[in-house]
């Protein structure tokens, strides 16, 4: 107990944001075995690049490095990479935020409920926007997202991290502005982590799959992206992985292309989005809030 109580003593204040839960606006699920003229089927490929200090996405395990113990990045084999179920995990979570959805997980209230679980053979149950788009128990979802690699070499650093806590009340969906990471002080609890530095790219292919116009204009704004003249530019950070209270975990979506699926010709074809996206689906007052807490540029 007083090991307990002294690390207390040593943890900061976790600066946590709250965004609001509304009545979720659900509607008629997609069907996967029809054809809409007025829906498309798109692929993504961009870079996610590290803006923080470090970005730590943990695999569970534990490795040793000049006698020192520490979690590992996540890997296949032996190169790391972002695995593509926390990269959905981490723009869902925005897109949840961004849209008048459910609390599938953590909620403590059951009003407004979650949504789901789909009945098997069901197409007509109504659900939230980021559940037709990332799916709920019982519907698969419509966007697929791929293992992210590195371009390239890259070299993880062993970082100290000190303790963290989780909040003790819930008043909503819990974000962490951005922040300068700051290492613990000499002399304190620590942890270590694998983690790769600023700048450390990856690149990510997804899939989006018989969306209309709002639903691709909800994806884009939950990685990040506004159209600006004509083009999409990274307004807001992803917040990844782990120690972002901390100042670890915000990256950052570039060299954004976007194909649709030409199911006549059986190709793909380059596209404007921003010719194609709408914001029907979007809390402008929460999209204006993010830009300021989770700004794509430094801190």
């Amino acid at each position: 107990f007083q090991e307990e109580a002294r690390m207390a003593q040593q943890r900061e204040p976790e600066p946590f944001i709250w965004v609001d839960v509304v009545q979720p606006q659900r509607d008629a699920v997609a069907a996967y075995d029809q054809w809409d003229p007025q829906r498309r089927t798109l692929r993504l490929m961009l870079s996610l690049r590290v803006v923080s200090a470090y970005l730590h996405v943990g695999s569970g395990q534990l490795g040793m490095r000049e006698k020192r113990a520490y979690w590992r990045f996540a890997r296949a084999g032996d190169r790391i990479l972002l695995p593509g179920s926390g990269v959905k995990g981490a723009v869902r979570a925005l897109a949840e935020a961004l849209s008048r959805s459910c609390m599938p997980y953590g909620a403590e209230r059951e009003d407004p409920r979650p949504c789901g679980p789909i009945p098997r053979g069901a197409s007509e149950i109504p659900l939230c926007p980021a559940c037709r788009l990332f799916g709920a128990t019982g519907y698969r979802g419509r966007v697929l997202f791929e293992d992210a690699l590195p371009e390239g070499e890259v070299q993880t650093e062993i970082i100290p991290l000190p303790p963290a806590r989780s909040p003790r009340r819930s008043e909503g969906r819990k974000l962490y502005p951005r922040r300068d990471f700051r290492p613990p002080a000499p002399g304190s609890w620590i942890r270590w982590v694998e983690a790769v530095p600023q700048g450390t790219r990856f690149r990510l292919r997804l899939l989006a799959e018989n969306v209309d116009g709002a639903e691709l204009g909800l994806l884009l704004r939950a990685l990040g992206l506004e159209v600006r003249a004509g083009k999409l530019e990274a307004v807001l950070a992803i917040p990844m992985g782990g120690g972002k209270p901390l100042g670890l975990g915000s990256v950052k979506a570039e060299e954004v292309r976007v194909e649709e699926w030409d199911p006549r010709a059986l190709i793909w074809r380059a596209v404007d989005p921003a010719e194609m996206a709408r914001w029907d689906l979007i809390r402008e007052e929460v999209w204006r809030d993010l830009r300021r807490w989770l700004p794509a540029g430094s801190v």
